[in-house]
């Protein structure tokens, strides 16, 4: 019932597995990111949609997650639960869980070049620039947040 969905199965899946895979390496998605990189795809194709100035809302984006419920919408933890909660064995299973990622898309060569190796702490790198709700997995609970 209702209208056909702006995205095809196909773009709805590969966005679902944008979504899923950059919350799985520690980096989760704010609801406005998903919504700008909409209003970009629909701005680029020029596809006809419902949506003012190409951007799709709150309603978009709540029956997105109502066709997809592996995502789901998360709390932030506070940065110092965080920190605290870092320990040598997540750290090392952090880089196991980039190496497998890296080696089922076949770009295990970004790890190799060492033009792309740089060295950088917490305090300079925001993971989580918006508080609030962010996207992720429905299944376990987020790494690294």
């Amino acid at each position: 019932m209702g209208p056909q969905p702006v995205l095809n199965g196909d773009e709805e899946a590969r966005l679902k597995h944008w979504i899923l895979s950059k919350a799985k390496l520690g980096f989760p998605m704010h609801p406005t990111d998903v919504k700008d990189a909409m209003q970009k795809i629909l701005k680029a194709t020029h596809r006809t949609n419902p949506f003012k100035d190409d951007r799709p809302g709150d309603k978009w984006l709540k029956l997105y997650l109502n066709r997809n419920p592996e995502i789901v919408k998360r709390n932030t933890e506070i940065i110092s639960k965080s920190r605290a909660a870092v320990t040598e064995n997540a750290i090392r299973e952090w880089f196991k869980d980039l190496r497998a990622f890296l080696e089922s898309g076949n770009n295990l060569n970004m790890i190799e070049n060492p033009l792309r190796v740089f060295n950088a702490d917490e305090t300079g790198v925001r993971t989580c620039t918006k508080s609030g709700l962010i996207l992720g997995p429905a299944s376990k609970k987020f790494k690294n947040l």
